[in-house]
């Protein structure tokens, strides 16, 4: 074969041109995964596929351990230089280079391996550990290097063609999109040519069905066609063989897979960086919905409390308009001519204003305050378990857990850590919640507000009403009695409406203070429960809308790279 090692002095100006846009793009590639995806594997193969842009043509060999791997690059380099056995031979990567042999070294979970074989001159051979259900770690070694290839000679054995653990290999090619040939060794096993046929047939059809493309499927049989080197004849199998392989290493059509496997790597990381990123993005965006239904729920919560607190004031206005109709009616009842005695009898005339006109107004005016303090207690304390249970079911569900799983270990740690600390959160509020003491932090609030008003005595909420008797009297001088005998008894009317629009003006006055002093309290207290909730929720908020936007823009951003790549794969003339 005399095909020669691709290297620069191949690339004419406009290929030169590729490779530097080719190895921007990775450069790119590598920058945009970097601190982005949990999985570091990728951003590290962008970084290597840099790297090996500058090597040889890498040829991988895959398949199981007794498949003839070693027997058939034995002879591919026309030299025993691999042990060859029934039994694993290759326990680690082998990276067969040209050179001495003795210059032979290890790093990590590869030897290094110069060989004076001629033909590794042209290309680096790496010769993986057969892939089985035992050796787990050697099948990990060989799923670690297909990526890193730009051609892969996939190795079955005619005695046991194509089975399950190389149908899984053959897959991990494939979404790696490697120029592969399938190489059905052993075929001197095979007695009749109907045989032969029936395998190929069968391991093509295989390949087929599992990839949907075909692949090239030679018969070869190692060991006979170093017999027949031996003999100074040719074996047709290794030929064939032989020949694809020298067309592959071609001047043009080796510079086209040298260029075109970082480029099918860029396209499989950045679309695995994107499906990671849209997982990330469904979490998000499920975990923004649970944050807006918070918001929604909050805000029909506090409708919802806002109504039943107008209600509440409306039941306290109800027993303030019965104590000023009682009023007016004991006015019209007791101001008269018919009872002028009675009015010279101040402290009579005030009993008899608080038995029948007062009488239990301030006991159940009390009562109702004291209802609606414990009602917004309770109120409070369900808010809080109901966030609590949606966070509970947020951080639980198995259906984001398994997203975010998928989204990177790193971003499902993040974010579980985040739900918790708020979880946390809400369970300490809750447990320190002391319904009696937030009762008694609500009747001191609500007395304080209430003190402000001249129109209410407050004693442990009593509102003692009891003083409006005596300013309406007052205010209408009807209790002085020197001043009937002044005026007459012909002011007595006169009075008698004065003293009940005063009474007007006076209940009137104190239902406004009462419903503001009340809504002061009310509005205060659902401020102070939004203030805490959005104090709790905010580190979270920030988390979910910062993520969303960074993983948008590198979205956008692979996207785009993703387009250059389909570019240059075109300009390099790739599959």
């Amino acid at each position: 074969m005399t095909t020669r090692t691709i290297g620069p002095s191949w690339l004419d100006p406009r290929m030169a041109a590729i490779v530097a846009e080719i190895r921007a793009l990775l450069a790119d590639l590598a920058d945009a995964l970097d601190g982005t995806v949990e999985r570091p594997d990728g951003m590290r193969r962008v970084r290597q596929a840099a790297e090996d842009l500058s090597s040889l043509l890498l040829v991988v060999v895959v398949g199981e351990f007794n498949a003839g791997k070693s027997a058939l690059i034995n002879t591919l380099l026309g030299g025993p230089y691999l042990a060859e056995g029934v039994t694993p031979t290759t326990s680690e990567v082998q990276w067969l280079v040209f050179g001495e042999a003795e210059e032979a070294r290890v790093a990590g979970d590869v030897l290094w391996r110069p060989l004076p074989a001629p033909r590794l001159r042209e290309l680096a051979i790496i010769d993986t550990p057969g892939t089985n259900a035992v050796l787990r770690e050697h099948e990990r070694l060989t799923r670690e290097f297909v990526p890193r290839a730009d051609i892969v000679v996939f190795v079955t054995s005619a005695d046991r063609p194509f089975p399950e653990s190389e149908r899984d290999l053959m897959a991990l090619i494939h979404a790696w999109r490697r120029r592969t040939v399938v190489v059905v060794n052993k075929i001197d096993l095979v007695r009749t040519d109907a045989e032969r046929a029936e395998i190929l047939a069968f391991v093509a059809a295989q390949v087929l069905n599992l990839i949907g493309e075909p692949v090239p499927v030679l018969a070869v049989s190692a060991r006979r066609a170093r017999e027949a080197y031996a003999l100074g004849q040719t074996d047709a199998d290794w030929a064939a063989f032989d020949a694809w392989l020298t067309e592959h290493l071609t001047a043009e059509e080796g510079l086209r897979l040298k260029l075109s496997s970082p480029l099918a790597l860029a396209e499989r990381v950045a679309a695995d960086a994107l499906a990671e990123i849209g997982a990330r993005q469904a979490v998000l965006a499920a975990d923004g919905e649970m944050l807006a239904a918070i918001d929604v729920e909050a805000a029909a919560s506090e409708q919802a409390l806002r109504r039943e607190h107008a209600g509440r004031l409306d039941t306290i206005d109800a027993r303030i308009q019965g104590l000023r109709e009682r009023g007016e009616s004991f006015l019209d009842e007791h101001m008269r001519l018919a009872h002028v005695r009675a009015l010279l009898d101040r402290e009579a005339l005030k009993r008899a204003f608080d038995d029948e006109v007062i009488g239990a107004t301030p006991t159940h005016v009390a009562a109702d305050i004291n209802a609606e303090i414990d009602w917004l207690v309770e109120q409070e304390e369900q808010r809080w378990r109901s966030l609590r249970a949606r966070l509970a079911e947020t951080a639980t569900s198995g259906r984001l857990e398994t997203l975010a799983l998928e989204a990177g270990p790193g971003f499902a740690s993040r974010r579980q850590a985040l739900l918790g600390t708020i979880g946390r959160q809400a369970a300490t509020v809750l447990a320190t919640f002391d319904p009696n003491a937030e009762a008694a932090r609500l009747e001191s609030t609500v007395r304080e507000a209430l003190a402000h008003t001249a129109l209410l005595e407050v004693g442990a909420l009593g509102l003692g009403l009891a003083i409006v008797s005596l300013s309406v009297f007052d205010a209408t001088g009807i209790v002085a009695g020197s001043a009937l005998g002044m005026i007459g008894l012909a002011v007595l009317p006169y009075r008698r409406r004065k003293a009940a629009l005063a009474m007007r003006e006076r209940l009137a006055e104190l239902r406004a203070e009462l419903r503001a002093r009340l809504t002061e309290t009310f509005d205060s207290e659902l401020a102070a429960f939004d203030g805490r909730l959005n104090v709790l929720l905010e580190p979270y908020r920030t988390f979910v809308a910062a993520e969303r936007s960074r993983l948008d823009t590198v979205g956008d951003r692979l996207t785009s790279i993703g387009a250059d790549v389909d570019r240059l794969r075109r300009s390099v003339g790739a599959r």
